[in-house]
């Protein structure tokens, strides 16, 4: 028999052709395609609420500038008080006395001076890379946010009809069907709500303790803390060490011991509670599946990946058991 001898096989071909440079031409955008299903999740409902009241298409811009708002005003104001930050903390850190008296320091005949000078150096060439790099993927991070907002205002409107068009095409039950919707909108509400509450609760907890213990620029470094406890192994540690450190060398161990325990002990494991309770009310997902889904999400998404890892992890895991479902060979 010859091989596409068969007009409908010779369509599959030709579709799975077309489908295929689709995908791939879609491939640098895809973040932010995924990311505009993830918003139309959260933003459906204020959506369904606007458009009882004013017409759909002002709902839908209406949506588009506060999704706006809530991302890019908070980053550019960051991103000011960042450069500031660093900028004071530079010099701070060459007009220190402390410093200034360890420079005058030999150790078994090694100028200490000439050494920290050096340290100081190798350190402002690795935070001006770091800087450079951390502009870029923020631009980057911000094109596939246009990209979501650009796609949320078509999906929003048509988003019953669309789902209507793909029903059909999943290989799987009307029920099924209808689960992987449902387990969608869970998965997405239980990893947006779950972040947000770990973030502002332990932004909120390390701000206060920056203020009680008179460190400058608490609001700052509350936000900072609230943006880092997001990402895996590193979390607010970034921000409540250093802090701890610049307490300890500047002789003040009480303040130093209490940003340690509150930030590390109290703030450090509200993840612990929050997650699996808000997990187990939204999604029924185990929070490990999670961990492993921001890892992966963030090496392949960037930041964008906290929110779509769990989801694809999760996804992929339900649909393998939907097929285990319906089409395994029953055993004897």
């Amino acid at each position: 028999m010859r091989v596409l001898d068969i007009s409908r096989d010779r369509a599959t071909l030709i579709v799975l052709m077309l489908i295929a440079g689709a995908v791939y031409a879609l491939l640098p955008f895809s973040v932010g395609i995924l990311s505009a299903f993830v918003l139309c999740v959260l933003t459906a409902p204020l959506y369904d609420r606007l458009k009882r009241r004013i017409p759909g298409g002002l709902a839908t811009t209406i949506i588009i500038l506060l999704m706006l708002g809530l991302v890019v005003l908070p980053l550019t104001w960051l991103g000011l008080e960042l450069t500031g930050q660093a900028q004071e903390v530079f010099h701070n850190a060459q007009t220190s006395p402390e410093l200034a008296a360890y420079a005058r320091v030999k150790i078994a005949g090694v100028d200490l001076g000439t050494r920290i000078g050096e340290g100081s150096g190798a350190l402002i060439a690795w935070s001006s890379g770091k800087a450079l790099d951390l502009a870029s993927g923020l631009a980057g991070g911000l094109l596939q946010f246009a990209i979501a907002c650009l796609c949320l205002a078509f999906l929003l409107p048509s988003r019953k009809d669309f789902w209507l068009r793909v029903k059909p095409l999943i290989p799987f039950s009307a029920n099924h069907s209808d689960e992987l919707l449902t387990h969608f909108k869970g998965v997405t509400l239980a990893t947006v709500i779950g972040m947000s509450l770990v973030a502002g609760l332990q932004g909120a907890i390390i701000g206060a303790l920056f203020y009680f213990v008179g460190l400058p620029n608490a609001l700052f470094w509350g936000v900072a803390a609230a943006i880092t406890s997001v990402i895996p192994v590193i979390g607010s540690t970034a921000v409540w060490l250093p802090a701890t450190l610049f307490l300890f060398f500047r002789h003040q161990p009480i303040a130093a011991i209490v940003m340690a325990v509150g930030s590390g002990g109290v703030a450090g494991n509200i993840t612990s509670f929050v997650s699996p309770l808000v997990f187990k009310r939204y999604a029924q997902l185990h929070p490990l599946i999670t961990l492993l889904g921001v890892l992966c999400g963030l090496h392949l998404f960037g930041l964008l990946g906290l929110i779509l890892g769990p989801l694809l992890l999760s996804y992929s895991i339900r649909v393998s058991q939907m097929y285990a479902q319906e089409y395994a060979i029953p055993t004897a």
